[in-house]
């Protein structure tokens, strides 16, 4: 769930994208990171949350590492052995101490909101690029137990592909076996709601400069279903 991308337009809301009828059973997937789950700013934010030096790194030597690290493709240790080449002075202890910093707990709201959508009866799940280190977090740690209050879970790490590739779309639906057009997704980068909505689902994209889970309600007050 380390994400390096292109920036945030700053003058930028959520925006809608996909079919204009609303589903009348639909299944709500949700990103975890920026929607759901709030994150470090970026490296250095976790640095400093972390209590580790900033150092110089070399960005494109690491993406590919944190993408087969992501898909399962590299295992836990590998990466951390080879990733800390892509950094000055980095230890492994250290770079896992970064990792153990980004994820800062769920937004105000998250189990309320997932309460609400639970007792209306509406379908829920996670689609998240993320990592095995912050997979058992987000699973395991007392601090997330909200998250099972959503009803299916799809980790980009065990299901071997990332958004914004279509497999990952593809693999939601047949896990859920629930049609495209019935499905509702939010998330915070531009390029994953786009390949949504490829998908045939329905797209929100969430402005990652705010909380996540009030323009995720916003967005469901707005279409009826909250």
């Amino acid at each position: 769930m380390i994400v390096v991308g292109a920036p945030w337009v700053k003058d930028q809301k959520w925006r809608y994208h996909g079919g204009m009828s609303q589903p009348d059973n639909p299944l709500l997937v949700f990103d975890l990171g920026n929607v759901l789950v709030r994150l470090a700013t970026g490296f250095a934010d976790a640095c400093v949350r972390a209590g580790v030096q900033p150092m110089r790194g070399d960005a494109a030597a690491h993406h590919p590492l944190m993408c087969a690290f992501e898909t399962g493709e590299l295992s836990e240790d590998d990466y951390f052995a080879r990733a800390i080449g892509c950094f000055e002075g980095m230890t492994v202890p250290q770079l896992r101490a970064i990792f153990d910093a980004w994820l800062l707990g769920p937004f105000p709201g998250t189990e309320d909101l997932l309460r609400q959508l639970k007792a209306k009866g509406i379908r829920t799940a996670c689609l998240s690029n993320t990592n095995p280190p912050h997979w058992r977090t987000l699973r395991g740690d007392n601090l997330y137990e909200s998250m099972a209050l959503l009803d299916h879970h799809f980790a980009s790490c065990d299901i071997g592909a990332s958004k914004p590739a279509l497999e990952a779309y593809r693999h939601v639906e047949r896990r859920t076996g629930v049609d495209p057009a019935s499905i509702i997704f939010f998330d915070d980068r531009e390029e994953n709601v786009t390949a949504a909505v490829s998908a045939g689902w329905t797209a929100h994209l969430i402005d990652p400069a705010r909380d996540g889970v009030p323009q995720v309600v916003e967005v469901l007050k707005s279409s009826g279903i909250l």
